[in-house]
């Protein structure tokens, strides 16, 4: 026998128990369904509606099957003689392209007779339904109408002690009115997820026994399946087939590429992937942070997630490597990294909407590390809304409703960084598990950041070069200057040489002007005073800047 989708299971079980009769399936609905097959090498993929037409006729025997979305009209895909005969009686049926409301008095009409057992699939069902009139065909009034309709459709008893089904398709929950779908409607929710690496692995042996798949030689199938969360099995198919044609192997730069395309794309422009090629080891200095965030990816993988914190928040100064130590740590705990640009200013007037449609792609790519950078200002503060009836206030609400939610607590960490901790809301702070302060290097620490910078850049320097005489000198230069003075003395070593000479690096120092120098100071310090004032472990706070070691 077939193994059943999980998520029909539900489906099933919910439906025979008679607790619901009305779904809501949303999310991944435009992949493949694969359903791999007991006895045969091959498989099979089917489209959404396929798969659910397959599985509801072994849900019992229905005598009328029916599917509609706005361009296609209504198609009957089963009717028994029973249901021939209700059929009959009914009105004429729907072609595509005319209005909704007589569809919808039509299914009101079958959902309410006891001739025979009906089930009614209904596709894009957002765009039928959408929560606002903008480009739905329907007026106000047809849509509430339609919203009173189906929500009946699902608390009516009645109609599931017929055996009536109703399932209704949904790329985008947000654009639903939730009426549709909270507790008073006894409609169920039904998440579509993408494919986990077990389901990623099935479909990609059976395309590797079917058709072969043209793979380099460190990419293996399973490591494939490994790394590429976020593909859907649509994503395979056309990764397959444009490789196949192009007589190309799949690379761990293609899966890259394509990762961050799919991530870009689904988020619609908000989140960008990373991909991290640095671990702690390449970090100079920093050690309190340091320390912290490896005792953090140790219990990660340990599998230790009640200590695993939900939110981390980076105060410091600018270019004190706040976003280079973030990626080491997705780096170092195997999980992938994105960056997340402006939410606010990414969606006129679609904003609530499409928040709910991210926070669920976020949730299907986990494990996941989201960098939120100068998170002041991209969901800074609630006194700050005005004149948006509201909407920014309850995207700051719903982001702070997601960044506690202990459900993710291992699997979604979000690090947020800032360099001006009093311009965060007070309830914006409190859902960070740990604030670790980032202070501008002196001393050893500088000289540290600049060898580990040369051996990221596989760059030496010469027997010569007494780092005791640069110490003080670039004390006070953040690590992204101190990387812009080693790049410098890089760019003018002689066309043969192997190492960077004492000359070469003392005159990059010399080159190297910071404008504003006294200025610079006074608000590195103020940065750096807000940073200690709001970090929430003793531990946290660099040696030389605790009161019990100071002088």
């Amino acid at each position: 026998m077939e193994e059943e989708k999980k998520w029909f299971s539900e489906i099933r079980e919910i439906y025979q128990a008679e607790i619901a009769h009305q779904f809501i399936i949303y999310n991944n609905i435009y992949d493949y369904v694969f359903q791999p097959a007991e006895s045969t090498d091959k498989g099979r993929l089917f489209e959404l509606g396929e798969y659910l037409f397959e599985q509801i006729k072994k849900l019992t025997n229905f005598d009328l099957i029916l599917k509609y979305s706005i361009s296609s009209g209504i198609t009957t895909l089963v009717s028994t003689e029973k249901g021939s005969k209700v059929l009959a009686k009914m009105p004429p049926q729907h072609k595509g392209g005319q209005s909704t409301i007589p569809v919808f008095e039509f299914f009101n009409s079958l959902l309410f007779q006891k001739d025979s057992k009906v089930a009614i699939l209904i596709e894009y069902f957002d765009h039928i339904i959408p929560l606002s009139s903008i480009n739905s065909e329907v007026n106000d009034y047809q849509k509430s109408a339609l919203i009173e309709t189906i929500h009946r459709w699902g608390k009516t008893q009645k109609i599931g002690n017929e055996g009536h089904l109703i399932i209704l398709l949904a790329d985008n929950l947000g654009k639903i009115p939730p009426i549709l779908y909270n507790t008073s409607s006894q409609t169920c929710l039904v998440d579509i997820p993408l494919p986990d690496e077990r389901e990623r692995l099935e479909i990609l042996n059976h395309y590797e026994k079917t058709k072969s798949i043209p793979l380099e030689e460190d990419v293996t199938l399973e490591g494939l399946a490994q790394n590429s969360t976020g593909f859907g099995n649509r994503t395979f198919i056309k990764l397959i087939g444009l490789t196949n044609s192009r007589k190309e192997k799949i690379s761990w730069k293609l899966i890259k590429d394509a990762k961050r395309e799919i991530i870009f794309s689904e988020s619609s422009g908000v989140l960008e992937f990373v991909q991290p090629e640095h671990g702690f080891n390449d970090i100079g200095g920093l050690k309190e942070a340091k320390n912290c965030l490896r005792e953090i990816s140790n219990n990660i993988k340990d599998g230790k997630i009640n200590v695993i914190p939900k939110a981390i928040l980076l105060l410091g100064p600018p270019g004190v490597g706040k976003t280079y130590i973030s990626k080491a740590f997705a780096e170092e705990s195997s999980m992938n990294f994105v960056v997340m640009r402006n939410i606010r200013s990414q969606w006129v007037g679609e904003s609530e909407r499409n928040l709910d449609r991210l926070l669920n792609f976020i949730k299907s790519i986990a494990p996941i590390c989201i960098f939120v950078d100068e998170i002041d200002q991209a969901f800074g503060n609630r006194e700050g809304y005005s004149g948006d009836s509201g909407v920014n206030q309850r995207i700051f609400g719903r982001l702070l409703e997601e960044m506690g939610n202990d459900e993710n607590r291992g699997k979604i960490i979000w690090i947020c960084a800032s360099n001006n901790a009093k311009g965060l809301d007070s309830a914006m702070r409190t859902r960070f598990d740990k604030v670790i302060p980032f202070p501008v290097p002196i001393g050893d620490e500088c000289i540290e950041i600049l060898k580990a910078q040369a051996n990221t850049l596989g760059v030496k320097f010469s027997k010569e070069v007494d780092f005791s005489q640069f110490k003080d000198r670039l004390s006070g230069f953040t690590g992204r200057e101190i990387g812009i003075i080693l790049r410098r003395a890089m760019e003018v070593m002689e066309p043969n040489a192997k190492a960077i000479t004492l000359e070469k690096l003392d005159y990059a120092v010399n080159d190297f002007r910071v404008d504003n120098k006294e200025g610079r100071a006074i608000e590195f310090n103020r940065m750096w005073d807000e940073a200690l004032e709001f970090t929430n472990l003793n531990s946290l706070i660099p040696l030389r800047f605790q009161k019990n070691n100071q002088n």
